[in-house]
């Protein structure tokens, strides 16, 4: 099952213990450790908005990276005047760059515009470096089109963070996941006894399979045990041990901590080498559009003095 097919399952209920809610968390595990294990890109766009959504490190990290990113100021002097780059236009670029490994924009006229990525129906790399990017009946627009990667390498072009450090991502979807089933009312234990009784209406049997159906989408193992000493199916519970939400918090941060790092947030006082190539790509890519512009970047103050 692909994420985003469970994704729409979900959306029908997101309730923590639903079986929808489950299904979706499970084939996102099993994709992202599949990635994880082949270190090959394999998530479509509409997965990796699911993982944004799904993940609310990564969404509060990728989100505060973007507004510091929209705190730079971003020139382009035209022979005819100059214009700033707006900071809604640089927040909006930044987290494309991180939820779909490449932010895209286009020149219109005198001046810069937001382009969806998803619009574009293929962006790849020519055997020189340059980019080409198609649209609609294999219009190429690369002359009108500005492309910042989150890896310039031809190796890893159009990774985005979910691809990157899948481990981490498949962590912190376990731990959140174990979270909200230890304090909510849909916790559930990992094994548990289905107690099938002898029972002959149609009624009670159609009570049956939906009892053994959300046993198989909830739990990777379970035993079924039939006797005919009740009128109704039971489930017995194995195993009641609490998780002690407090062990977990050493691994949260670290993962946090890689994730952090990942999005381009500061790193021992400087700014982060992720954010520096963000901006170093965007002045070129307005330097190739606009022929005939100087175009100066102003990098965020992380110390907070402005520029």
């Amino acid at each position: 099952m692909r994420i985003s097919d469970a994704i729409d399952r979900q959306r029908v209920s997101v309730s923590p213990g639903s079986r929808s809610y489950r299904r979706a968390i499970n084939a996102i595990l099993k994709h992202l450790a599949a990635i994880a294990l082949s270190g090959r890109k394999g998530l479509t766009t509409r997965d990796e908005v699911a993982l944004f959504t799904l993940v609310p490190e990564y969404a509060m990290l990728a989100v505060e990276a973007a507004t510091l990113a929209s705190s730079a100021i971003v020139t382009i002097d035209l022979p005819n005047g100059s214009f700033v780059l707006p900071e809604n236009l640089i927040s909006m670029l930044y987290l494309d760059h991180l939820i779909f490994g490449y932010a895209a924009f286009e020149r219109a006229g005198d001046i810069v515009v937001y382009a969806d990525p998803t619009q574009f129906t293929s962006i790849t790399l020519k055997e020189d470096g340059s980019l080409s990017v198609i649209i609609r009946e294999m219009e190429d627009v690369s002359d009108r089109v500005g492309v910042i990667t989150l890896h310039p390498n031809p190796y890893v072009f159009g990774f985005s963070v979910p691809e990157l450090i899948p481990q981490t991502f498949i962590t912190l979807l376990l731990a959140r996941n174990r979270i909200v089933y230890e304090v909510s009312q849909f916790r559930k234990p990992e094994v548990m006894i289905v107690t099938n009784e002898v029972m002959s209406t149609d009624e009670v049997n159609s009570r049956r399979r939906q009892i053994i159906e959300q046993a198989e989408d909830d739990y990777g193992s379970f035993i079924l045990y039939s006797h005919n000493a009740e009128d109704k199916p039971q489930v017995v519970v194995l195993d009641k041990k609490e998780v002690d939400l407090k062990d977990l918090n050493p691994i949260i941060e670290r993962e946090v901590a890689i994730l952090r790092k990942a999005c381009g947030l500061p790193n021992d006082g400087s700014l982060s080498a992720v954010m520096v190539s963000f901006f170093d790509q965007l002045r070129s890519e307005l330097e190739r559009l606009f022929v005939e512009a100087r175009v100066q970047v102003g990098l965020p103050d992380i110390a907070g003095d402005g520029e």
